[in-house]
């Protein structure tokens, strides 16, 4: 054997040992840090955003564009959760043009995107975008993976208040799923379509099936979702003292981490407090929720809360802080009144796409079946 050949022999034996410990330094050390951003995702924002991107700089060393798409992704969904909407996009984008390889990566990131445009506002960019990872998980044939997606699309048609529409999807979604965390947040689901369209038996009967399977098993969020949709119920029901013993138990539900469903719910109470004339307690319960609001920079329910105080400092006498807080209002109302507008054409807009889709789905389901 010659010099020459013996060497080649070498340094394929190197590159091959090199190539397999990098692999296994690739899986372990992503499995490690994708544990720890799962553990912190929900509860803490910003230990999430910088184990993502620990893992985006490990998969830019690995060269490996499946790591990079799911590092982008988690970069996505931390920004998100921070309420910096743009970044998120950007990572999601990112994530995506790194998935090409990989269809289930490409149906994720979709699905990324469908729900950060979902809650921005841009239905009709968040439908189409659940739907291609709806064609790719048909093509799967994973019926949990196709009910996660349903439930997705169902919320951007409650987004729009097509409930009927939105209630038919949380019902597959529910049917195709073995999952208890699956059918109860579609029973959570349908419940907020019926409180929506004025039939409060059937969301009080869906709550109360809810409440019974988490009795043995139910996440903290699940939880505080299925408080508050019963105190929504009770609201409807012109119940006040019951409404706002279901937001508090939503509140204490929640892990004690500030999220906007928090700051919704400490809205609520301070509306109902208002009503009953409670101003201190009112005013107490704005203040956080105004906390909360200026943390994820949510401009809505800034402006839903600027005019609430306006009217419990009107009540007081207090008028000069009344009048600015109505200014502060006034000033974000009118992004609104284009959201508003633009939630009319939006919903045209996804009767258009439905019809397209139908036709699509259906040539799509003859090309699986063949």
């Amino acid at each position: 054997m010659s010099i020459k050949s013996i060497y080649w022999k070498v340094a394929k034996l190197l590159n091959f040992f090199v190539y397999t410990s990098k692999e296994a330094l690739s899986q372990s050390t992503y499995d490690s840090l994708r544990n720890n951003f799962l553990r912190y995702y929900k509860s803490d924002y910003d230990s999430a955003l910088i184990i993502a991107q620990r893992l985006h700089e490990h998969s830019r060393f690995l060269d490996d564009k499946i790591l990079m798409s799911k590092a982008h992704n988690m970069l996505g969904y931390s920004y998100k959760y921070l309420g910096n909407f743009d970044s998120a996009e950007f990572y999601y984008l990112k994530a995506l043009r790194n998935s090409m390889n990989s269809d289930t990566q490409k149906m994720y990131v979709y699905n990324s995107l469908g729900l950060l445009y979902y809650e921005w506002g841009k239905y009709s960019s968040a439908l189409d975008h659940l739907y291609k990872s709806y064609d790719l998980r048909l093509i799967q044939g994973n019926n949990e993976e196709l009910s996660i997606v349903l439930l997705n699309i169902g919320l951007v048609y409650y987004g729009v208040r097509s409930f009927e529409k939105a209630l038919n999807l949380f019902k597959q979604s529910a049917d195709l799923t073995n999952t208890s965390t699956g059918k109860q947040l579609a029973l959570l689901n349908m419940s907020l379509c019926y409180t929506g369209m004025h039939h409060l038996d059937s969301a009080q009967s869906k709550l109360t099936r809810l409440r019974n399977t988490c009795k043995p098993d139910c996440s903290s969020s699940i939880l505080s979702e299925m408080y508050s949709a019963l105190a929504n119920v009770q609201e409807e029901r012109e119940n006040p003292d019951s409404a706002i013993y279901y937001y508090n138990m939503a509140i204490t539900s929640r892990d004690k981490h500030l999220d906007i469903d928090m700051a919704v719910d400490l809205t609520s109470l301070a509306e109902l407090e208002f009503q009953k004339q409670n101003f201190g307690l009112a005013l107490s319960f704005l203040d956080s929720s105004q906390f909360i609001l200026f943390n994820f920079n949510n401009p809505k329910w800034l402006s839903i809360n600027y005019k609430l105080y306006s009217k419990i400092y009107s009540s007081l006498g207090s008028f000069e802080a009344s009048l600015r807080s109505f200014n502060k209002y006034d000033s974000l109302r009118e992004i609104f009144y284009g959201y508003e507008k633009l939630n009319e054409l939006t919903s045209l807009q996804l009767q258009q796409i439905e019809k397209s889709r139908t036709e699509e789905l259906g040539r799509l389901e003859d090309e699986i079946r063949s």
